[in-house]
C-alpha cells in the first residue's frame, strides 16, 4: 500500500503534465473511509485563480492516468 505522500507525488506529476497548461496549481491527498466503508484516497486538485476549465477531457484523462498508475503499483484504494 502506498502512503499519502507517494500518491500525492504521483498525482502532482501526472496532473502537472496533463493539466498544467489549463492552470493546475497543486493537489492535496488525504485518506479515509468512502461511502461504502472502504479505505480510499481523496484528492483535491487546485487551479490558479481565474482558471476556467473548458477541456473536460483533459481532466478525465488525468484521472484515468492516475488510476492506471496506482493500479500498476498494486494500490487498490
Amino acid at each position: 500500500m502506498l502512503k499519502e505522500v507517494d500518491v500525492q507525488a504521483l498525482a502532482a506529476q501526472i496532473f502537472a503534465a496533463k493539466l498544467g497548461p489549463l492552470g493546475f496549481d497543486h493537489v492535496e491527498v488525504s485518506s479515509g473511509i468512502d461511502q461504502d466503508g472502504e479505505q480510499s484516497f481523496f484528492l483535491d486538485a487546485f487551479f490558479r485563480p481565474g482558471t476556467e476549465i473548458k477541456a473536460v477531457r483533459a481532466l478525465v484523462d488525468a484521472q484515468t492516468e492516475l488510476h492506471d498508475s496506482l493500479i500498476s503499483k498494486g494500490e487498490e484504494r
